[in-house]
């Protein structure tokens, strides 16, 4: 079970207190406690104003997807300025010893949780996060991945939620998951002359090239992100997989500063077949105040296309700017305001078809006001004017999610 997230440079302003975890609720091994480490545990901060703990909008906050938490005897999580591992498959279940700063002076509490819906999500709770310039953190596991503060998050790094050739990150699907996921594209009818499907998610993957392509998957989802799903993988054998989901909710702020990007793309298709890209996958941010500066990116993965100078697809970009295949006949990703992956072309003198490229994924704002403050710098893509990237209000009380819509 292996999920691979990306974190560049994370800073939460925070306090660091004494490490302590707790026991999965799903009987999957019981995690260390701060005292079999060496460490003490501090008592949690005041809440006093400035202090990461805080609990501006907590008192009534309800996150989505999860019941409320307690976040008593819980401090502050500092992330080091080094690459590191979060593994939910471990002897002690969900793990950031890895990743800590200070590994003897940070509380927190890991478990793996279920959804509304069954599903499974491999949550962590602590007073606040901080993940420091210079990390890169890599999460392995197959789950979709949440981060419950009761205080504020800041984001000065990046957060990538799928960067693993091996396996599918953050619930992100692959192509050996059956059909590749709720929205995975399909293959052509044969190896070379008929391109793969792009993965859907928000946004539709595209169509292969050729007399007899593959397709791209269902359009699935709620515009709400309730569930917590990851994006699905193109056609093919070789289709790209699916981007990742992740959930921040914070009782105070989330803060993404001008270098900051949390980026769920979907992969580049593999040359093999053809393949078609992966969708994007799912953002869900919800605090008091939302303020972005710097990148929230669930962009499509392009198709693939032998070429002579190049056999390799990108990825969703971390921008506005889609991912470009590596020929003339591969389609490219969704971004910015074009939300469905580009059809695949045939190359008639080489019979050779291209795959096409992955669809937008989901992105959800919810606040106090209902309305997240975008400086001049910050990038949303899927854009905020299309349906795959919207606002709401945080809420008191879970609610319904919505029925999967396509945008247009």
């Amino acid at each position: 079970m292996k999920l691979r997230i990306t974190v560049l440079a994370l800073l939460i302003t925070t306090t660091t207190l004494a490490c302590q975890v707790a026991a999965p609720s799903d009987d999957r091994g019981a995690n260390e406690s701060a005292a079999s480490r060496g460490g003490d545990a501090k008592a949690p901060s005041s809440g006093a104003k400035g202090d990461p703990g805080a609990t501006t909008a907590a008192g009534g906050f309800a996150p989505s997807n999860f019941s409320k938490p307690s976040f008593a005897g819980l401090g502050e999580v500092r992330f080091k300025k080094d690459e590191c591992e979060i593994d939910n498959d471990t002897e002690k279940g969900p793990d950031l010893s890895d990743c800590l700063a200070f590994d003897d002076e940070v509380a927190w509490r890991g478990a793996i949780e279920k959804q509304v819906d069954g599903s499974e999500v491999m949550v962590f709770h602590a007073r606040a996060f901080t993940v420091q310039a210079g990390s890169v953190v890599h999460v392995h596991s197959t789950l979709p991945i949440a981060f419950l503060a009761e205080g504020d998050v800041r984001i000065d790094g990046t957060i990538a939620l799928n960067d693993s050739l091996e396996a599918a990150s953050g619930g992100g699907f692959g192509p050996e998951s059956g059909r590749g996921g709720p929205g995975g594209g399909t293959g052509g009818a044969s190896n070379n002359a008929d391109g793969a499907g792009g993965g859907s998610h928000c946004g539709k993957g595209g169509t292969g090239g050729g007399s007899r392509p593959g397709v791209g998957g269902a359009v699935y989802g709620s515009p709400e992100v309730r569930p917590l799903v990851g994006g699905s993988a193109g056609g093919g054998k070789s289709g790209g997989r699916g981007g990742g989901a992740i959930q921040i909710s914070a009782g105070g702020s989330i803060a993404i500063g001008v270098s900051g990007a949390v980026n769920a793309p979907g992969d580049g298709g593999e040359l093999l077949f053809e393949g078609g890209g992966g969708s994007g996958g799912a953002i869900l941010l919800e605090a008091g105040e939302i303020t972005i500066a710097g990148v929230v990116a669930a962009n499509g993965g392009a198709g693939n296309f032998e070429s002579s100078s190049s056999w390799t697809a990108q990825s969703g970009q971390a921008s506005a700017s889609p991912a470009i295949g590596p020929g003339p006949m591969a389609g490219n990703g969704s971004a910015g305001t074009n939300l469905h992956g580009k059809d695949g072309s045939l190359d008639a003198a080489q019979l050779r078809a291209g795959g096409a490229g992955g669809g937008a994924g989901r992105i959800r704002f919810n606040s106090r006001s209902g309305s997240v403050t975008l400086s001049s710098s910050a990038v949303v893509s899927p854009s905020l004017d299309t349906g795959c990237a919207t606002q709401g209000k945080i809420a008191s009380s879970p609610s319904s999610p919505s029925s999967p819509s396509s945008p247009e």
